[in-house]
C-alpha cells in the first residue's frame, strides 16, 4: 500500500516522517527521490522550489517500489501521485505562519502559504485526483509529532477505516480569510 504524507510547508510533514521512520515505517523524501530519479525539470526560482515531472515519478516509483509494500511518501506534492490512500496535514493558519517564520520563510512565501491553507488549496486537489474514502487529515495545529504519527500509524494497522474522524472535510479554517 502506498500512502501519501502531504500538506502545506509547516504542516509537520516532515516531523512526522522522521518520527514513523524511527518506528518501522518505510518513509521517501519525495523531493530527495525526485532529485536522485532524474524527475527535477526546472526551478521555480520566486518560490525557491525545484518542479517535478510527475510522470517520471510516477514511474520511478512504479520501477522502485513493489504495491504490496506499505510505504509513506512525504512531501507537499505526494497528493498529485498515483497513490493508495493520502493523508494531509492541515494546521490553523496562525500557528503556520508562526512555523514558517520560525523555519525563516521570507514574507511573501509566508502569506502564500498561509492563504493557500486557509483556502484548502491541496485538499481541493486531492478531492479532486482521489476518491474521498482514500482520504485523512490530521490537525497538526496541537499535536507533537509522536502524537501525529502515532494516529497515521493507527490509520495504516486499521486499514483506513472510512469510520474515522480523519476524513476529508473537517477542518476549515475559511473565516481566517477575513483576518488576512
Amino acid at each position: 500500500m502506498w500512502i501519501g504524507l502531504t500538506g502545506t510547508p509547516g504542516t509537520g510533514k516532515t516531523s512526522a516522517a522522521d518520527w514513523l521512520r524511527t518506528h518501522g515505517q518505510q518513509v521517501v523524501d519525495l523531493t530527495r527521490f525526485a532529485a536522485e530519479s532524474g524527475c527535477i525539470c526546472g526551478e521555480d526560482k520566486p518560490r525557491d522550489t525545484k518542479l517535478v515531472d510527475m510522470d517520471c515519478i510516477n514511474d520511478a516509483i512504479l520501477k522502485g517500489f513493489k504495491v504490496e509494500q506499505t510505504v509513506i511518501f512525504e512531501g507537499h506534492f505526494a497528493h498529485l501521485l498515483h497513490l493508495s490512500y493520502i493523508i494531509i496535514l492541515r494546521c490553523h493558519p496562525t500557528t503556520l505562519r508562526m512555523r514558517l517564520q520560525k523555519k525563516r520563510y521570507g514574507p511573501a512565501k509566508i502569506k502564500e502559504n498561509v492563504e493557500a491553507e486557509i483556502l484548502d488549496v491541496i485538499l481541493c486537489e486531492v478531492a479532486e485526483l482521489h476518491p474521498e474514502d482514500h482520504c485523512f487529515e490530521i490537525d497538526t495545529t496541537t499535536l507533537a509529532s509522536a502524537d501525529v504519527g502515532k494516529i497515521i500509524q493507527s490509520l495504516i494497522t486499521t486499514g483506513f477505516s472510512p469510520d474515522t474522524k480523519y476524513k476529508i472535510g473537517n477542518i476549515d479554517w475559511s473565516e481566517e480569510i477575513l483576518r488576512e
